[in-house]
């Protein structure tokens, strides 16, 4: 039912809040490069096991994993390009998010196509796992390692130079909390599309298969 699929998807994001957290750590020991491509390839299969999964307590488990495994494969990657920004000197890291933006888009536009085509979904999942972990271990080879200084920071534990460490004042936790309530209301309108758009378009408007995605893609 939609209710227990949106509790399925709620147990999801429930991995990224609970096990995000040891982003931070597994960037400082491995690096952002390394942790960016392990959480990816770990995260592709995952997903694969989720959508092979005949049991609504399995499906939800694996996206538990796979929210655990995006958070972790976010944080590095943006790590990473914040890395690359210092580097260049001037901001690119919205150029990077854009890609995000157009990576949704082309994998609505392949969920549509394999659905025309006639390919089980455990066919297209595991297509699209092979792919990216491809993806990984190409992103491994080329992505900027720790010798290049990319996720240096300094003695004040990230804060740009010459700033002492001291206590976060009361003002920047307000805008620490407001920044967080606008991510949230972000979230919520992105939710609806990436994960009912389909369904939506689908059961409630009789639209094909074939053109279920295009709420996605319009998002």
């Amino acid at each position: 039912s939609y209710t227990v699929f949106g509790v399925a998807i709620a147990v999801g994001t429930m991995g990224g809040i609970t096990l995000g957290a040891l982003a931070a750590k597994s960037v400082r020991r491995f690096g952002s490069a390394h942790t960016a491509a392990i959480a990816l390839a770990l995260q592709s299969l995952a997903v694969f096991a989720a959508a092979t999964s005949h049991s609504v307590w399995a499906f939800a488990a694996f996206l538990f994993l796979n929210g655990a495994l995006d958070a972790n494969t976010d944080v590095a990657q943006n790590a990473q390009g914040m890395g690359i920004q210092r580097m260049l000197g001037r901001s690119v890291i919205n150029g990077l998010h854009a890609m995000w933006s157009a990576g949704a888009a082309l994998g609505g536009v392949l969920g549509s196509l394999a659905v025309k085509a006639g390919l089980g979904l455990q066919t297209h999942a595991l297509i699209a796992t092979c792919v990216f972990v491809i993806v990984a271990a190409v992103a491994w080879r080329t992505m900027l390692d720790r010798t290049s200084g990319v996720d240096k920071v300094d003695d004040a534990g990230g804060a740009p130079t010459g700033v002492a460490k001291r206590a976060i004042p009361r003002a920047a936790l307000f805008t620490i909390a407001m920044l967080g309530l606008v991510a949230v209301a972000g979230v919520a309108v992105e939710d609806a599309g990436m994960t009912w758009s389909s369904s939506y378009l689908k059961d409630e408007l009789g639209v094909t298969g074939s053109l279920a995605g295009m709420g996605l893609i319009a998002l």
